[in-house]
Order: C-alpha cells, then sequence, then structure tokens
C-alpha cells in the first residue's frame, strides 16, 4: 500500500490523500477493502474539477485502530473531524456498500458539512424481506463462522461471492490490484466491528431519512446483486430528495469494473456534484487548453445530477425516449418527455403552467415543441432551440 499523509483525529491518527483543486468530493471507502478510492483518485479528468479527499477509517490500512464496538456515528464524526483539520467546510459526500451509512449519518449528524450525498449500492438500510433474508443465511453467516474458525481468506471469498457474484475475482484485480489481498488484511476491523456496527448497532429509519434534506444520487450497479436494487427502492421511497441512477454493465464493483474503458469513474463523481456541471459545460464548449472535453465526460455532463424536483435542474436529462420538448429558460434548460403535446409546451412557455408529463414548469418566451431525432443524433441547446434525444445514453 502506498505512503499516505496522517492527520490526528479524536485521538487516532487517520491516512489520508487529497488530489486536485475545485469543490471538494470526500470518498468514503467500503467496508471490505482500504483501497476502494484508488480509481477514483486515478481519474485526471477529476482532479482537474475537483478536489478529492480519500481516508482510511480507524481500524483500515494504517490509520489506528479502535478498541472496542464501533458505531456509524463514530465513524461519521471522525470524517467530519479529519474534513475541519484539511480546511474542508462542505463537500459532496460519495460511500459505497457500508460507507453508504457513514455518509447518511454524517448528513444528520452534520448536516451544515454535506452538500450532496451519493449513495453507492448501499449496504443498509434494508427491507425485511426474504431475499435480504437469504443472503445473510447464504453469504454474511457462513463467512463470519469461516472467518471464527480462522480460515479468513474463505471468510473473504465467501463474502465477496455473496456481494460481486461468482466470477467476481478478475475484473475485481483488474480494476483494483491487490484488493483482495488487502480485503484479508482488513478482515479483523470488518468482521469484528463493521458488520456489527452495520447490521446491530446502526438505526436508520423513514423518520431520519426525511431528515435529510440534501439531494442524494442513490446509484445502482445494472448487474448488481437482486438485494442492492431493493434497498434502494427503500432510499427512493424514503428520502425528500433523490434521484435514481443505474450504472450500466456494472455489478457491486461499480467504478472499480474496468475504470479505465468508459470513464465510470467520472461520470460517478459528476453526477454526484452538480454544481461543477455548468463550469464544466462551459469547459466543455470553450476548452481552456483548445483540446475537447473527453466524451465520457461529455456523457455525464448531458446526464447531470440533480433533485428529481424540476425546479432543481441546471441541464438538460437526455433520456432514452427519442421524443421530447426543451427550451431554455433564464440560463436553465427543462425537459418534458415525449408525454408532452406540442400545443401543451406552446401553452406553458407562455402561462408557466406544467405540461401532462409534469417536466416544463419554468416560465419563459421561446416555445417548446416535441421533434423525434434517429438514434446517436443531438444538437447542443443554444438560444432556446430544440434538443433531439441522444438515446445512446
Amino acid at each position: 500500500m502506498k505512503v499516505m499523509e496522517r492527520a490526528a483525529v479524536d485521538g487516532l491518527e487517520l491516512e489520508y490523500e487529497l488530489r486536485g483543486s475545485g469543490e471538494p468530493v470526500v470518498l468514503i471507502h467500503w467496508g471490505v477493502s482500504a483501497t476502494w478510492a484508488e480509481p477514483l483518485l486515478e481519474e485526471r479528468a477529476l482532479a482537474d474539477h475537483f478536489r478529492l479527499l480519500s481516508y482510511h477509517r480507524a481500524g483500515f490500512g494504517g490509520s489506528s485502530p479502535l478498541e472496542g464496538p464501533v458505531t456509524m456515528a463514530d465513524h461519521a464524526k471522525h470524517c467530519r473531524l479529519l474534513m475541519r483539520r484539511l480546511g474542508i467546510e462542505r463537500a459532496h459526500i460519495l460511500g459505497h456498500s457500508s460507507s453508504v451509512a457513514v455518509a447518511l449519518q454524517l448528513a444528520l449528524d452534520a448536516p451544515e458539512a454535506v452538500h450532496t450525498v451519493a449513495s453507492m449500492d448501499a449496504a443498509r438500510p434494508a427491507p425485511p424481506t426474504e431475499l435480504q433474508a437469504a443472503f445473510r443465511r447464504e453469504f454474511v453467516e457462513p463467512a463470519v463462522e469461516l472467518y471464527r474458525a480462522g480460515d479468513t481468506e474463505a471468510a473473504v471469498d465467501t463474502f465477496f461471492r455473496g456481494v460481486f457474484g461468482p466470477g467476481y475475482r478478475e475484473p475485481l484485480e483488474q480494476g483494483l490490484p491487490g484488493a483482495f489481498d488487502q480485503a484479508v488484511s482488513d478482515a479483523d476491523t470488518f468482521f469484528t466491528q463493521e458488520l456489527p456496527a452495520l447490521w446491530q448497532r446502526w438505526s436508520f429509519t423513514e423518520e431520519d431519512a426525511r431528515r435529510i434534506t440534501q439531494p442524494v444520487l442513490a446509484v445502482v450497479g445494472e448487474h448488481s446483486a437482486p438485494t442492492f436494487p431493493e434497498r434502494r427502492e427503500l432510499l427512493l421511497s424514503w428520502l425528500p430528495d433523490v434521484e435514481p441512477f443505474e450504472l450500466p454493465g456494472a455489478t457491486h464493483l461499480l467504478h472499480v469494473q474496468n475504470p479505465k474503458r468508459d470513464g465510470r469513474s467520472t461520470r460517478l463523481v459528476l453526477r454526484a456534484a452538480p454544481a461543477h456541471t455548468a463550469r464544466l459545460k462551459r469547459d466543455q464548449d470553450t476548452p481552456e487548453d483548445g483540446k475537447s472535453t473527453p466524451r465520457h465526460i461529455r456523457r455525464s455532463l448531458s446526464r447531470p445530477f440533480a433533485s428529481s424536483k424540476p425546479k432543481s435542474r441546471s441541464v438538460v436529462e437526455i433520456g432514452t425516449t427519442s421524443t421530447f420538448c426543451a427550451l431554455r429558460c433564464r440560463g436553465r434548460l427543462t425537459r418534458a418527455e415525449s408525454s408532452c403535446k406540442p400545443e401543451e409546451a406552446d401553452a406553458q412557455t407562455r402561462t408557466g403552467d406544467l405540461c401532462s408529463s409534469g417536466f416544463l414548469g419554468c416560465r419563459g418566451s421561446a416555445h417548446a415543441r416535441g421533434i423525434s431525432a434517429p438514434p446517436r443524433t443531438g444538437a447542443p441547446a443554444h438560444r432556446g432551440r430544440l434538443l433531439p434525444c441522444k438515446s445512446t445514453y
């Protein structure tokens, strides 16, 4: 493991790394390996626009261990104190699997420090279904028994097969070399502290979720184990300001899986940090170095993370249908799905009323009309002109 900076926090020493400049993004690693953030840190496009903070939670990697029972509130507290120590008052928070609990707890305990939250394949909360119970019976409990019996590698492998799928080893090592060995090294913390903290000591109810007013991006991999979409549905029904996002072709490994091939690391962070989409859009149109913005960033900018509420959208979101209405209004782009009738859109631009699809709601002067476009076509928004759908997204 590479050498990292260290900071004293609450009587502990936490390893951390800072890269880039711009709006802060805090990367909280999952519970099975401390090296989780490396594909994100290696993305040059991210460091060019964001100040990325990655750190090893207490007990992971070279950070100080914690004695006795640990709670997610402890980890959230450490994260906040580290942010303050490094001069970060507010940030976008990314959590994956068990660390989603840390991100949500931080949003509850220190809302002033959290700009947005990205929940990536959350491990909790989990609905009381047979699917969740079967996961615990078939993978979690056997893994714990193997760990108690002293077979740590088999314990990690059993748990990984449950969360990543049976063919996880090759894509894991390709995207995050040495991750399995690091998970074995971190196994004591994971099995004795992380799992009990997550499943026994962390209580997160619908009432708690309603208190989180920051925008939340609820991410799930297209091929993630079925337990994860079920958990996401719970968050989608509980959180007041949440948007779903599915990462195509990904398992629970998400950004770790083929990170450099399709720029999925960049796409996730761009979706989770909406305040920068407008500036990145300008950079795309007039780059300082004269080079065009990489394609995977242009794709991300076309589908920015924003609140599910129409008023929060700042950049047009292009869907998978080929017919929709779009217009620019006071620097904003909004759109209606194909159910919006052209004459209805005309009326709404004059009156500000919502059309039947419920998306167009701003008062503009340009008339929006529905148009159809063949696949893989598109034109940038300009002076209220219409945007054909990029059906490849």
